[in-house]
């Protein structure tokens, strides 16, 4: 049964592709996709789970706004992943680089991020043994790493993870199992092409090894490496912020710099004054133009503000600026679904949330 025939929340615009209804709130349309949904892949799933993480960022009032029907980002899931729905907005890809040992590229990298899709593949011969096979390859979500092995979960897999061996050895099984185990009838067999049945002819009795499964483009690939952008929350929901977040998020960018430059100015203002006679008398006779303070207050505030910038990048300086401020921080006010808050909208919450 699809979806659309079960759900009323949800309206179908196209083969696997649906919508909330109109009227609907995105909330009720996503906790009926959470619990009452009939067909689902794992593309879907992530989906799901995203459209949570939102949900959980900015609160029930600004997720029925931001995702109803009428407005420009409606809820939607779509069975060819984020890029089809209305998440592509705050999603970003960052692909991780192959292993540079090619007998290791079945294998993921070490800079993985917890929170981000990734792909491991069957192999290239899963489709024409199991033509309607479900186990074409796994989108894959880093949950933990634990003594540098990293653990990921899927549709269907445990919520703790699978290690990549565990992943492969999944792999393996589910092309090595019999071909008549995708069938719900036989006659099944009979509605496949001609090249299909040739295909599948051939490779029914055939059985693998894990060798062979990575050897044949099977195991971790670089196929994706999807992630909610807390930055593109941010440029999308900042606007619901109080206003003294939405000022400081403004100025951010040049708060280093214009400090910077700010205190080289003032202690550059000092030492004019404290140096007066003495920058007097180093003036050119007749020359009225050159002016040594005017200089020294130059070179002043492009130093300053050179500094400002370099420490607002600098991670040390960054951690001790956090721990500085986390000391003398009021308490934050409580959170509504209303108003959000700066500590919602930090990469914190979102790899909790996620």
């Amino acid at each position: 049964m699809d979806i659309y025939e079960q759900i009323p929340f949800m309206d179908r615009v196209g083969k696997s592709h649906y919508i909330v209804a109109e009227g609907v709130k995105a909330t009720d349309a996503l906790s009926a996709l959470k619990n009452n949904f009939s067909i689902i892949d794992c593309n879907m799933a992530y989906e799901i789970a995203y459209y949570e993480v939102i949900l959980a960022l900015i609160g029930e009032d600004n997720f029925n706004k931001t995702f109803d029907r009428s407005s420009n980002t409606p809820l939607t899931i779509h069975i060819h992943g984020n890029s089809e729905t209305s998440l592509k907005n705050f999603i970003s890809i960052q692909e991780p680089p192959l292993n540079s040992d090619p007998s290791q590229q079945h294998l993921p990298p070490e800079n993985l991020q917890k929170g981000k899709v990734y792909y491991f593949k069957n192999h290239k011969d899963y489709l024409d043994k199991h033509p309607k096979g479900a186990a074409q390859g796994f989108n894959v979500m880093l949950v933990k790493k634990r003594h540098n092995t990293p653990y990921f979960t899927a549709f269907g897999f445990p919520g703790c993870g699978f290690t990549p061996k565990e992943i492969s050895d999944e792999l393996l099984d589910l092309f090595n199992r019999s071909a008549f185990d995708d069938y719900q009838k036989e006659s099944l067999y009979d509605n496949l092409t001609p090249s299909d049945k040739e295909a599948f002819d051939r490779l029914k009795e055939k059985t693998i090894t894990l060798e062979e499964l990575h050897a044949n483009k099977g195991g971790w690939i670089r196929a994706r490496g999807d992630y909610l952008d807390i930055n593109k929350i941010k440029a999308k929901f900042t606007y619901l912020a109080p206003i003294q977040y939405r000022a400081r998020h403004c100025l951010q960018p040049i708060a280093g710099p214009l400090t910077g430059a700010f205190l080289a100015l003032l202690i550059g203002a000092i030492i004019c004054v404290a140096f007066s006679v003495q920058f007097e008398a180093s003036k050119q006779d007749g020359d009225d133009k050159f002016s040594p303070q005017a200089t020294l207050l130059v070179i002043a505030a492009f130093i300053g503000g050179m500094t400002g910038f370099y420490c607002q990048h600098c991670q040390c300086s960054q951690r001790l600026a956090r721990r500085l401020i986390s000391g003398c921080r009021r308490p934050s006010p409580p959170e509504t679904s209303d108003s959000i808050t700066p500590s919602s909208l930090s990469l914190e919450s979102l790899e909790t949330a996620v």
